[in-house]
């Protein structure tokens, strides 16, 4: 493998003279540098409060449950399994109605033998059977229907359409469904889904250079480039007490550079003073 990646890398190295690429793909491999030094060291991450704080939010999907549960039952068919506000089928099939399949129990005809402990009770074996639910009769917006026959994808702005309906258990219910469904991602995405990768006390996420079409950075196993608020203080100075956790982030950089470039006295003017040039921007378009 040593030989093959040195083989490779001459080649490389070749054409990229050629090229004129050195000098780029010498300030690119201090980037990448970084990169790997970031992915070996990990993230520290405080996984007893991770931990903490799941299990209350998930509490806190329980009294959300307890208002669709009643709205479910009257109508869901009782012959199917319990509605399941987590699954996107079922949620398009009680909204917009549909089929489901199930299996119920039908008799036989026969009986059990004098001697079985079911002596002489019915028979029973398990069929499957294709369930039409009725639902609550909304329609479901063009464009969004699925694979399977008779179910539709539900976007967040259907339902928040369907949360200012007149119709209250339709308000109720697509309310209830859109802050399950923000407490549900937050807990698989940010909190269990961090949990998944850690190794003792730390996340070793991976950076991805050539994954994205438009040739911008990516992250996996988490992704630390997109860590919500509410989370960041997750992430902890691996040295306690003593260590700290610093954000920053560079201000109008674009904009910057390209007043450097330009060499523009007036754009210059404008940064020293703290022009904010989005601002400034949409004023003049208005």
């Amino acid at each position: 493998d040593g030989i093959a990646t040195e083989r490779i890398f001459l080649h490389q190295y070749k054409e990229a003279q050629k090229r004129g690429m050195v000098k780029l793909i010498k300030a690119y491999s201090m980037y990448a540098l970084t990169q790997v030094e970031e992915e070996r060291n990990g993230c520290h991450f405080d996984e007893d409060t991770a931990r903490d704080e799941s299990n209350i939010l998930n509490q806190q999907t329980l009294p959300i449950l307890d208002i669709i549960a009643p709205i479910a039952a009257k109508y869901w068919d009782t012959r199917l399994p319990p509605f399941a506000v987590g699954s996107s089928e079922q949620c398009s099939i009680l909204l917009f109605g549909g089929p489901k399949k199930a299996v119920v129990k039908k008799a036989t005809g026969d009986r059990y033998g004098p001697k079985a402990a079911r002596a002489g009770q019915l028979k029973y074996k398990n069929v499957p059977v294709v369930v039409q639910v009725e639902g609550l009769g909304v329609k479901p917006s063009p464009g969004t229907k699925g694979k399977k026959e008779g179910i539709y994808s539900i976007p967040d702005v259907k339902l928040l359409e369907l949360a200012e309906s007149k119709d209250k258990d339709i308000s109720s219910l697509c309310s209830s469904i859109i802050e399950y469904r923000k407490l549900k991602k937050l807990i698989s995405t940010y909190y269990e889904g961090s949990l998944k990768f850690l190794r003792g006390n730390l996340i070793h996420h991976s950076y991805n250079n050539c994954d994205v079409d438009t040739g911008r950075l990516s992250c996996t196993a988490i992704n630390a480039q997109n860590q919500p608020s509410n989370v960041k203080h997750l992430f902890t100075s691996r040295y306690g007490d003593e260590g700290m956790i610093v954000e920053f982030d560079f201000s109008q950089l674009e904009v910057v550079v390209q007043a450097w470039l330009a060499d523009c006295p007036k754009m210059l003017k404008d940064i020293h003073n703290g022009i904010d040039f989005h601002c400034k921007r949409l004023a003049y378009a208005e």
